[in-house]
């Protein structure tokens, strides 16, 4: 799969075929099978497809896992969807350690071998766009490597821009045929916005850059950890860094007591508010491959590809949101959107004034789940119907018609958790975290 045209052929035909069985479905066996027989005949659809599209991503491996990794985040999914891409995270094939072998020997020379006592050809991973092997350094360090695929960046830009091309004729076929499914979400920026940033995970020098930006970030936290990478070892295609003893993240939960799981996963979310509130920057890839957890209940950040800075603006936007939710003052919040760049279909700022309630409402709903350790996803599941209405009312009078694109990776991460919250119900008080990382933006 490395011929351009072989590629984009086999990934046209294929999500064809995708597009074509739903089209089958409401056209023709939607009328056949009956109104009993309707849903059983769609969760097969869905089931096919998405099994369809795993083999199809996997396959081509590069962007179309990375796109995979992110569908598996995107709860509005049917489930078997999220069943399928979610084996994305760590259910790569990995390449024949030889090809890694030539490509290590592209990036250090044919001597690479003699800076090692032993590199292990198993792979500890295998993501989208690279694998990751475990070596010892002549001295006994023990170091991971983590080295692009051969030949990726020669098709990886092209695989995004196909993707971006039939992403709106493929949503716009989908709305034609299921209206039920229609959104006033603007599908181009949003896979405009994600496309950006994922583009920017070949640049290992990037990513080099702000793992070093977080280990300073994080240089006084005892629980968090960042690898330290080694130096001359680290080139535009390969990061060599040590080897952190650690578990990942999703065995972890499922062996831990809930204690330690809360404990763990409050960790994350610290994490995650001190970067975005306290300092303007955020890992948007919060993927359960890209975390690990030690035998001490430390949290490992392991990559750092898809980290984004906010703006000055935006950051005092952003930290503006939160202290008008603290404040219950959806005027404020409405005020600060308009400023940001946000828009309903009737450009007022009374209009995102309703929605700033219903953020509100429903911040308050998620966060006392949240405090008690309750299951936030089964009381979705369960008041699926009202809530429902609830929206869609709202989003029929008050449409959102513009959201700046600096936001679309930020609510991608704020979303996303790196475990099933409806298995595991953490319990986490998120509001003392949220003030004390207020209170340390506002000394900056």
């Amino acid at each position: 799969m490395n011929n351009r045209f072989v590629r984009t052929l086999y990934a046209v035909g294929q999500i064809a075929l995708v597009l074509f069985a739903y089209l089958w479905y409401r056209r023709v066996t939607y009328y056949r099978v009956g109104r009993d027989g309707r849903r059983e005949a769609l969760n097969r659809v869905h089931e096919q497809s998405a099994r369809r599209l795993f083999v199809t991503f996997g396959r081509l491996r590069g962007a179309y896992i990375k796109l995979g990794q992110w569908l598996s985040t995107q709860a509005i999914l049917p489930p078997a969807y999220l069943i399928e891409f979610a084996k994305m995270q760590d259910q790569v094939e990995p390449l024949p350690f030889a090809r890694i072998e030539a490509a290590l020997e592209r990036a250090w020379g044919a001597d690479w071998r003699d800076r090692f006592d032993d590199v292990e050809e198993k792979p500890l991973a295998a993501a989208s766009i690279a694998q990751v092997h475990r070596a010892r350094l002549k001295g006994g360090r023990e170091v991971v490597i983590k080295c692009q695929y051969p030949g990726i960046e020669r098709f990886f830009s092209k695989d995004l821009a196909l993707v971006e091309v039939m992403h709106p004729w493929y949503v716009r076929a989908i709305e034609l045929n299921f209206p039920e499914l229609r959104t006033t979400i603007d599908h181009r920026a949003m896979i405009a916005e994600l496309f950006r940033y994922i583009n920017r995970e070949l640049d290992y020098v990037n990513e080099l850059h702000y793992q070093n930006k977080m280990r300073e970030l994080f240089a006084t936290w005892k629980s968090v950890i960042i690898p330290e990478p080694i130096e001359g070892l680290c080139t535009p295609h390969v990061i060599c860094m040590e080897y952190i003893e650690g578990t990942r993240i999703l065995p972890w939960f499922e062996a831990a007591n809930q204690e330690d799981r809360d404990k763990v996963y409050e960790t994350f979310v610290d994490m995650a508010l001190y970067t975005m509130v306290a300092k303007g920057i955020f890992q948007s890839d919060t993927h359960p491959g890209n975390f690990l957890i030690t035998p001490d209940h430390r949290l490992v950040l392991l990559d750092f590809g898809c980290v984004k800075e906010l703006k000055p603006e935006f950051r005092k936007g952003t930290i503006g949101l939160v202290q008008a939710y603290l404040n219950r003052d959806p005027q404020a919040g409405a005020e600060i959107l308009w400023n940001l760049g946000f828009r309903t279909r009737q450009q007022t700022i009374e209009s995102l004034t309703k929605w700033m309630e219903y953020a509100i409402k429903m911040s308050d709903v998620v966060l006392d789940h949240f405090k008690h350790g309750h299951d936030l996803v089964a009381h979705l599941q369960d008041n699926l119907a009202a809530l429902s209405k609830e929206f869609t009312d709202l989003n029929s009078q008050h449409s959102v018609a513009s959201v700046p694109e600096e936001y679309m990776l930020l609510g991608r991460a704020l979303a996303t958790s790196p475990v099933p919250l409806d298995k595991y119900k953490p319990q986490v008080d998120v509001i003392p975290l949220a003030l004390e990382h207020l209170a340390e933006a506002g000394r900056d």
